[in-house]
């Protein structure tokens, strides 16, 4: 809202770049947004403020937003704030609940069985080597069972998660290619 932009989860809705992204089935009653991987353009195009501001200008004028971009912004008009690089990204609901979270639960969920990256069959083990892990006294809330706890975990657990506990958890289980995009988000 600050930003008058549309939600991280909409078209357009990253903050550093103009990807569109797509819309991904995934249930039979489900869908998400997604940005998919483009090897040929990593990054995407990036935003720059000046085109947040043209965007802003045509955004008003044709009453829908433009690239994300819904109209102009407050802190744009800031002598020494750039809307781009001064802004930052919601690590909580993109990255801990959202990306992190989803990918939990593609690898977990038997819906994806037969899916490459899934590794449903192995909750046991996984479980087995969270349980094992003596987590410093800095981690509010370590991670639960993964087989029981999943659907019910929060933010402060995936948080615990990602940095700490993912990849000595996941190494050797997860297949090698979906291991090493993990570490390289961890």
């Amino acid at each position: 809202m600050v930003c008058n932009t549309v939600q991280y989860n909409g078209f357009y809705g990253c903050c550093k770049c103009k990807t569109p992204g797509g819309t991904v089935k995934t249930s039979a009653r489900g869908h998400m947004h997604a940005f998919p991987f483009n090897a040929d353009n990593i990054k995407g195009e990036k935003r720059t403020s000046t085109g947040c501001m043209e965007d802003a200008k045509q955004a008003l004028d044709c009453g829908k937003p433009v690239n994300g971009i819904k109209g102009s912004c407050w802190l744009a008009a800031l002598k020494y704030y750039d809307i781009i690089e001064g802004t930052a990204i919601d690590y909580i609901h993109c990255v801990l609940l959202g990306i992190v979270k989803m990918l939990l639960r593609l690898w977990f969920s038997k819906e994806h069985s037969s899916a490459l990256f899934n590794i449903s069959n192995r909750f046991k083990e996984v479980d087995q080597r969270l349980e094992e892990i003596k987590y410093p006294n800095e981690i509010s809330r370590c991670p639960r069972v993964l087989e029981f706890y999943l659907k019910y975990y929060k933010a402060s657990e995936l948080r615990s998660f990602l940095p700490f506990c993912g990849l000595p958890v996941l190494h050797g289980i997860l297949p090698d290619v979906y291991f090493q995009h993990f570490a390289l988000l961890s």
